[in-house]
């Protein structure tokens, strides 16, 4: 899976108060172990999927901002987005989810 410019492909996964952090970290190292084989044949290819990670957490509203990369050198720009469950109550996330989804939407 590439991006139409020839770049690995990059999966976003949005952090929030109450995450799961097992999910978070699971689907981290679900894409990057599975972009780094071929669907058809099994067999090794390149370059990986790249994996990020976006959090409003510590920011100013609606501040959205990529705090990990597997690729720290490549630019961040996600073709998909992934919003990992919760066990918590989400009134306890409900500000913060509020603003990942309006980051989500655009202006």
């Amino acid at each position: 899976m590439r991006a139409h410019d020839g770049r690995p492909a990059e999966i976003g996964i949005v952090i929030y108060p109450g995450v799961q952090q097992a999910a978070v970290h699971g689907l981290t190292d679900l894409f990057r172990i599975a972009g780094t084989f071929d669907a058809g044949a099994g067999q090794r290819k390149g370059p990986p999927l790249h994996v990020t990670h976006w959090s409003c957490e510590g920011r100013g509203a609606g501040a959205m901002q990529c705090v990990f990369s597997s690729h720290p050198h490549a630019a961040a720009r996600p073709a998909a987005l992934i919003l990992p469950p919760t066990l918590t109550n989400l009134p306890d996330a409900t500000a913060s989810l509020e603003r990942s989804l309006r980051w989500l939407s655009g202006p």
